[in-house]
């Protein structure tokens, strides 16, 4: 038997003196290190598709968590709970953008941080190997993970369109001085397991296989150019056109629409693109991040895998195998994989798999991208749960799922190859994307900002006890039972002094005892209620002043944050309106979300979902025409960057570019408000407000006043079903009862223009964007408890400070999260301070209630609403929005840009599709027939929708026999794609 040709291991020095010494129970050490012992240096070899750690078979049992979303005082008690749950293992990734932020006074990116307390990952990982545990490490660059970008730092986008997660410059040099930072500051402070530290396995990029090539639309003319290598030339004098913007041009907003082949095609929708921003309209511009590209074809994306491969093993040697990620998926897997066969490194980069629904599938799928025998089946991701994106149910997709299924899922992995499946759990402990660290995604081709709380639902809940499922079952106890059922995996702490490759590998060890459980977490003691009597009202422009140093002055047109150094939080443009200036204000490009304020009062909001991303179809009504000039002030706050990308087949308007700010143009009553002052200086200023400790610290010192308590009464009017009334002139609406009539433009090339008679819908507030400044008392038996900062009466939108540490936005009428987490760390004994920047307040203070703000003991992320009630609120508000762009679009229909409205009108109605395909799948019929939303007005709004587009369909093809013209191709286009949706 192999057990009895195996040579006798060394025998150990005896430890009795150091383990009769009183150490917590759940503290360990590397206690060959602390005697100075002489041991070789530890290798985590591969045998027969296993893993080989000091001459046995070694399993990876891992636990997911992001030391960036975790209190840096808190990192050894989440670190002590995973050990405690039965793994050997944790898994982290090291975000790009968290590390490395710009560097205003030298232009250029700055040092690479790893040493203050909430960046020292040296620290985490030191304190993972004092508790027994290896490190699984993903440095990225790409880290995905519902973080900012990815993980990736937006400076990256300063200069415009660059090729990322590929083998080009200027991107593969960033990479380069990243790495050499990070990955050498390991190994000289020996945290690699040669070196008797614990980093054993390192990814190179992140889930790489991409499922879809994306095609970019380019106006018609403009692919000849592309395909002759003129593109660089293009895009040159497509932005020096966008800066000369010709004085009063009434050019609409640019469209431009996507799709999911990979290869450039005239686009004869495409509308004027001058006096815009530039596009994405190259390869350049393809989108490279989330499933990101194609190994197996695409030399470029090979290369970069290999060049990353390199780097590692320039960096840290050969003591930590390095391995790839990527869906258990034969297409994928051979998209992203360094395998064999199409890589000088395949035999050298350990392929694995995620999610792993069908393990012992799954394991067939690695085994092939592997050489014979070295393919230990390892699940680098399994699901335990899921994240949430702000206006969703409350326990979205697999969060809910019942923690017997995910401990049978574990089980299942466990036993593939006889019992020697490894596994990282995603995510052991979730934590919280504080700060502006939160993500967004893309579904359906729809922007979803993430939530600040990254519970997940996992075994370790965001605050640190028991994660539970809906029914309560304890995920924790679940998984933990499994975990102690299975063999151990092997692996000493001591490594032995001569370990051999060609030494038969012994069988796993037996289960060992169970690590204690650190005491469950203090909570506060019972609720705190905390006043805020000082208000600062931000869009003043004192306020502003003093906040950005006078702001960067002057552009012709708004510039993307990127471009003004301002990567995260808000920026404020500023110009001034000319006298008697009024009417519709329109926004093109906005990401994210716009407050709009004239002489400091408040006009009216935009969202980047309203027109598809476009500019809001309704407008902004803006207060009567004066005749003296006045100050118009854009408030525009980012949401965070897309990190990960979903491209289905009907998804057509996702604009590539991640710049966030104002990218497009401002219009008033259609004119551009690109207008040049009477010193010959461009008219827009810029504030910057990232709101870092040095603007906090500003803020204190600002006069405050009392809060005024006024609130907007905003109206809103439903709209669902109704009718449509359609002449050559104008199109009148009939919406759920209301009347709403949309004249068409007198201008052909500028934006149709909106009667005056409409209703704002948005009056004055002096809550809107306004800062607030409270202090409480905690008593010494609260002093470092968790808490939940909960916010109700007409707080909406905003975000929020404890003691200078930033908790993350809140969205209440969004949902789901309704609180948000405060670790015990910040909280002190005696005088504490809240501030609280409101951005927006609700529509209407709820039911006469003050606004109110207090600290809770425990958390309330659903609020008084149920899942489907939520999902029924939020649905009925993009119903609304989808029926009025219908409606809106009809407005073009009798002007020379009838084919943009054409366009417009497909969009909206395949949102529309979707968004009713998405609500239906949600009504469960475990569910009582009363909690679920009624279908009713969705397909009411479809079908009305739906009417529409006919009739927009009718009278564009009346229009062309009118002028008696031959159909040309884009009319046959038109029709084949009217009848396709």
């Amino acid at each position: 038997s192999e057990r009895a040709v195996r040579p006798p291991s060394r025998p150990r020095p005896p430890l009795l003196v150091l383990r009769a010494a009183p150490l917590p129970a759940y503290t360990s050490m590397d206690l060959g290190a602390l005697f100075g012992g002489s041991s070789a240096p530890a290798r985590l070899l591969i045998e027969r598709d296993q893993f080989v750690l000091d001459g046995q078979n070694f399993t990876v049992r891992a636990g997911c968590v992001h030391y960036f979303r975790v209190h840096p005082d808190l990192w050894e008690d989440r670190l002590a709970r995973i050990a405690a749950l039965g793994l050997n293992a944790v898994q982290t990734y090291v975000p790009w953008n968290y590390h490395q932020a710009w560097n205003a006074s030298s232009l250029g990116p700055a040092r690479v941080d790893l040493d203050s307390p909430s960046r020292d990952l040296p620290r985490f990982l030191r304190l993972a190997h004092g508790l027994g545990l290896r490190v699984v490490l993903r440095p990225g660059p790409y880290v995905c993970g519902e973080f900012e970008f990815g993980g990736l730092p937006a400076w990256l986008l300063r200069d415009g369109p660059i090729e990322l997660r590929t083998d080009a410059e200027p991107y593969m040099g960033h990479v380069e001085r990243w790495w050499g930072e990070l990955l050498p500051r390991l190994r000289r402070e020996g945290l690699m397991l040669d070196d008797g530290g614990p980093v054993m396995l390192v990814q190179i990029e992140n889930e790489c296989a991409a499922s879809l090539r994306p095609r970019v639309l380019v106006a018609a003319g403009e692919t000849a150019r592309h395909q002759s290598g003129e593109r660089e030339r293009a895009e040159r004098e497509q932005r020096e056109q966008t800066r000369r913007g010709a004085e009063g041009s009434r050019e609409s907003p640019p469209h431009m629409l996507l799709s999911h082949w990979c290869e450039y095609v005239p686009n004869p929708y495409l509308g004027p693109i001058a006096h815009a921003k530039p596009l994405h309209t190259s390869p350049a511009a393809a989108l490279r991040y989330g499933h990101f590209g194609d190994v197996s074809e695409v030399e470029a994306d090979r290369r970069y895998l290999e060049r990353l491969a390199d780097l590692a093993r320039r960096h840290l040697g050969d003591g930590a195998q390095l391995f790839t990620s990527d869906p258990d998926d034969l297409a994928k897997l051979t998209r992203g994989t360094l395998s064999p066969s199409a890589s000088r490194l395949g035999s050298e980069v350990l392929t694995t798999v995620d999610s792993c629904d069908v393990p012992e599938d799954a394991w067939a799928a690695q085994r092939s991208f592997n050489p014979p025998g070295r393919s230990p089946f390892f699940c680098s991701e399994l699901w335990v749960g899921w994240f949430a994106h702000w206006g969703e149910p409350a326990r979205p997709n697999l969060a809910a799922q019942r923690a017997r299924d995910v401990a049978e899922r574990l089980r299942r992995v466990l036993a593939v190859n006889g019992g020697t499946g490894s596994v990282s759990l995603y995510m052991a402990h979730g934590g919280t994307s504080f700060g502006w660290w939160a993500g967004a995604n893309t579904a359906d081709g729809m922007y979803l900002p993430d939530t600040p709380s990254y519970d997940y639902g996992a075994p370790i809940d965001e605050g640190g006890g028991h994660g539970l499922d809906e029914a309560g079952g304890d995920k924790y106890a679940a998984l933990q039972s499994v975990l102690l059922e299975a063999p151990s995996g092997g692996g000493s702490s001591v490594p032995s002094s001569s370990p051999s490759a060609s030494r038969p590998p012994s069988p796993p060890a037996e289960p060992q005892p169970l690590r204690e459980e650190p005491p469950p977490p203090r909570r506060l003691s019972s609720t705190v209620e905390v006043e805020l009597p000082e208000a600062v009202r931000l869009m003043e422009a004192e306020t502003l002043a003093a906040l950005s140093g006078g702001g960067r002055c002057c552009d012709e047109l708004p510039l993307p944050m990127e471009e003004v150094g301002c990567d995260y939080g808000i920026v404020v443009y500023e110009t001034e309106l000319p006298a008697g200036g009024g009417g519709p204000l329109q926004v093109s490009r906005l990401r994210d979300r716009l407050l709009a304020f004239v002489d400091g009062e408040f006009v009216g909001r935009m969202y980047r979902q309203q027109g598809w991303g476009r500019a809001d179809p309704k407008g902004l009504l803006m207060p009567p025409p004066r005749p003296y000039p006045r100050t118009l002030r854009l408030l525009v706050e980012n949401l965070g960057r897309v990190g990960f990308v979903d491209l289905p087949w009907f998804s057509r308007t996702f604009l590539l570019d991640q710049r966030k700010g104002i990218l497009g143009g401002v219009w008033l009553n259609g004119t551009l408000l690109n207008r040049t002052g009477p010193d010959g200086q461009a008219g827009w200023r810029t504030h910057c407000l990232p709101f870092d400790d040095a603007q906090l610290d500003v803020l204190r010192r600002l006069p405050a006043r009392q809060p005024s308590g006024l609130l907007d009464t905003a109206g809103s009017v439903a709209l669902g079903a109704g009718s449509v009334a359609l002449d050559a002139g104008s199109v009148a609406v009939s919406v759920a009862g209301a009347m709403l009539h949309l004249a068409q433009g007198s201008d052909r090339d500028s934006p149709p223009s909106l009667p005056s008679s409409l209703p704002s819908s948005q009056p004055p507030s002096a809550a809107t964007a306004t800062f607030y400044r409270g202090a409480f008392e905690l008593p010494s038996a609260d002093a470092g408890a968790d808490a939940w900062l909960a916010l109700g009466g007409g707080w909406a939108h905003g975000t929020a400070w404890v003691n200078g540490w930033h908790l993350g936005r809140y969205w209440l009428p969004e949902g789901p999260q309704r609180s948000l987490y405060v670790p015990g760390p910040l909280l002190r004994e005696g005088g504490n301070e809240l501030l609280l920047l409101s951005l927006d307040v609700a529509e209407a203070e709820a039911d006469g209630q003050p606004r109110w703000a207090r600290l809770n003991p425990s958390p309330n992320h659903t609020g008084a609403r149920s899942a489907p009630q939520e999902t029924a609120a939020a649905s009925s508000r993009q119903l609304q929005i989808y029926s009025y762009a219908a409606a809106y679009s009809a407005t073009k229909l009798t002007s020379a840009n009838a084919r943009h409205a054409v366009v417009d009108a497909f969009s909206h109605l395949e949102g529309l599709l979707s968004l009713g395909s998405k609500i239906i799948r949600l009504r469960a019929p475990a569910e009582p027939a009363a909690q679920r939303p009624s279908a009713a007005p969705i397909v009411a709004a479809i079908a009305a929708a739906g009417a529409l587009l006919a009739l927009v369909a009718a009278a564009y093809v009346f229009r062309a026999g009118r002028l008696r013209r031959p159909w040309r191709r884009r009319d046959r286009a038109f029709a084949r794609r009217f009848f396709l949706v």
